[in-house]
């Protein structure tokens, strides 16, 4: 498999918080701008930085505006360049703690925080040889596929050359001259590079092709280029290494600091600019959402005589060379059949299945959904993908078919050729595909691939604690800020506050309800606790984009999409110390979110909600911004002008 991923920087040393430093002076005539109302905020949460699991805010630098992230498992996401990605691509655990359990040591010593890194913090580990004719190295078990990158960034000490290595195989591995800058052409199959990164710490790169899912990834310094892991140490000489990470593919990818890889926000571009994702916890039920074979049976994939499908044929949508092509020739009969079979479903239960899409030399790709026993077509389960409703030759689109599951509990998917009434044949030529998915719901998720079983991904959630402790509102009162995206026309899976600002006993606040079915009379509404009781005092079925609720002791109103729509609402509380947000009901992009720790005025509240269209958070804004040390910050400026079109 082939991965032709680019990344704008590839290989990045330096992970950033990014600060608000912009010390604006602030003239009469822009007083009520969205950029002078930005600099009185007392906490900006934009989707520009995160690490582990925070996700750092640019307002304040001490760490009070950073929202702590949870969700248990690995998920997706969709990049500045419209691929989608593993979120944590670092696949290494415990990516600069080598003294961790997680890391094996063998025949080697870990002094743990030796040096400086190269982001500048004291957290680079020294890595000695014991004294002792033998294998020296420290290793750490990564499960992944096809092609990898490994790197680590390596700074000579005693020792002044580093061997990469990939242990399971033995076959894999480089050496690199950590005083020269030099990579060593390294064992057969094994490419190698190496990138300066300043003060002595190089970047050491190796790509292999796993062949398989199980690696053992190993560092170690030796005394030659040419040395092996096998010598003999003397128990004081070493090199110092920090920033150790495997991704899937050719690439290194810019590096990511992991600790356990559960909780890492994701950074989502699919609504045409930067979000922060949230998500419901979703299952996919579908085996092999990448064809890997045809061979039949239950929940595989099964193609006819003819042998239509061929597999790893053209790049996906994740940047991977893993797309099939499906082709049908002239006079198709069933040995042109090509099926995912028999994928168990819950009868009665609403369920989603989703599909990558390109065309090739035929006009359309038909997806026909049926049951197993008298495989009659499901209402309304099929779709025909072409020209006319947006499918093409030159990017991937995602189609979402939402059904209700037939008494069989069990279905199957055609693609391509099929014999149902009421539905467009398949023109003959060919189509590609990749990405199926089968969950339970009334909207498609972010994909979740599978193999042999199926997969889930647990809920996005986050929350900030001592919101009025710290000063983020006051006793005076206070302006909650939120802009949304593409939010309010789902039916949401179970009713869930989706965004909440509220008390340490939860008997006041505000609540965001989102998504169709009851409670709530449309879309979105919003609604206030007071003492304990829970009233709505907004509710709309057409999008917020941009609202604001602002307080100050007494009432409370609320502003959306430019206009006042809640005025002087009885709220007498101030010592809201939580805010905190939710996937759990219906997929959330936040585009923003600012906190002030007074009431604006409404001629602000309406300026900060008025422009639908765009965010304070203009591109120049970030001309302002000074790096310290973080996490990974993104360029929130590239832009995806077709929302779930994959090139």
């Amino acid at each position: 498999m082939q991965n032709t991923q680019s990344f704008l920087n590839p290989i990045i040393a330096t992970n950033v918080r990014a600060v608000n430093n912009l010390g604006f002076t602030v003239s009469p005539d822009i007083a009520n701008s969205d950029l002078a109302i930005l600099n009185t905020a007392t906490m900006v949460s934009l989707p520009t930085s995160f690490g582990g699991g925070i996700m750092y805010g640019l307002v304040t630098t001490n760490g009070n505006g950073d929202l702590t992230w949870t969700r248990g498992s690995d998920a997706w996401r969709t990049n500045r360049e419209r691929l989608v990605q593993r979120t944590p691509w670092n696949l290494v655990q415990y990516s600069e703690q080598f003294d961790n359990a997680i890391w094996g040591k063998t025949n080697v010593t870990i002094t743990a925080n030796a040096t400086t890194a190269p982001n500048g913090t004291t957290t680079a580990d020294k890595v000695v040889a014991t004294a002792t004719s033998a294998n020296h190295f420290t290793n750490t078990a990564v499960v992944a596929n096809g092609i990898c990158t490994v790197s680590v960034y390596a700074k000579a000490s005693e020792y002044q050359f580093v061997r990469v290595q990939e242990l399971n195989s033995g076959k894999y591995n480089s050496a690199f001259d950590l005083s020269t800058g030099v990579a060593s052409q390294g064992t057969a199959g094994t490419t190698a590079s190496i990138q300066s990164v300043g003060n002595g710490w190089y970047r050491c790169i190796i790509t292999f092709d796993s062949g398989g899912t199980n690696l053992a990834v190993g560092f170690v310094g030796i005394p030659t280029l040419t040395s092996g892991v096998n010598y003999t140490g003397n128990g004081t000489s070493g090199i110092f290494i920090w920033g150790a990470q495997l991704v899937e593919g050719t690439l290194p990818q810019p590096y990511l600091p992991t600790s356990d890889r559960l909780n890492v926000p994701r950074i989502d571009y699919s609504q045409g600019t930067a979000c922060m994702l949230l998500e419901p916890q979703r299952t996919n039920v579908s085996f092999y959402s990448t064809i890997l074979n045809t061979t039949g049976g239950a929940n595989n994939w099964t193609q006819g005589a003819n042998n239509p499908c061929a597999i790893n044929q053209i790049i996906s949508f994740t940047g991977f060379q893993t797309a099939a092509k499906y082709t049908k020739t002239t006079g198709a009969t069933t040995a042109d059949y090509l099926y995912k079979n028999s994928v168990t479903v819950t009868s009665g239960s609403t369920y989603t299945v989703s599909v990558y899409i390109k065309l090739g030399t035929a006009s359309n790709a038909v997806i026909v959904i049926n049951n197993t026993i008298a495989f009659n077509t499901i209402v309304g389960a099929n779709f025909v993908c072409s020209t006319a409703n947006g499918f093409n030759t030159y990017e991937w689109k995602r189609v979402q078919i939402t059904f209700v599951a037939p008494a069989s509990n069990n279905i199957n998917i055609h693609f391509g050729y099929h014999q149902e009434t009421g539905v467009a044949a398949q023109a003959d030529g060919n189509f590609y595909l990749d990405g199926l998915q089968v969950e339970l719901g009334a909207f498609a998720t972010t994909i979740i691939p599978t193999t042999t079983a199926t997969v889930t991904r647990i809920a996005d959630s986050f929350s900030r604690n001592n919101i009025y402790t710290n000063n983020l509102i006051s006793a005076s009162g206070g302006t909650w800020f939120v802009q949304l995206l593409n939010n309010i026309s789902l039916t949401r899976d179970t009713f869930a506050d989706g965004l909440i600002l509220k008390d340490n006993s939860s008997q006041n606040g505000f609540i965001y309800t989102f998504g169709l079915s009851s409670p709530s009379a449309g879309f979105c509404l919003i609604r206030k606790v007071v003492g304990g009781v829970l009233s709505v005092i907004y509710t709309t079925t057409t999008p917020i984009v941009k609202s604001a609720i602002k307080w100050n002791g007494t009432t409370a109103d609320v502003f959306v999409n430019g206009v006042k729509v809640v005025t002087a609402t009885s709220f007498t509380a101030t010592q809201l110390e939580i805010l905190s947000g939710t996937g759990a009901d219906t997929s959330k992009y936040i585009s923003q979110m600012a906190l002030f720790n007074t009431a604006l005025s409404d001629i602000q509240c309406a300026s900060l909600t008025s422009d639908v269209t765009d965010g304070f958070a203009t591109a120049s804004l970030y001309n302002g911004y000074v790096n310290q040390i973080g996490g990974v910050i993104e360029n929130t400026n590239g832009l995806i002008n077709n929302i779930q079109n994959f090139k």
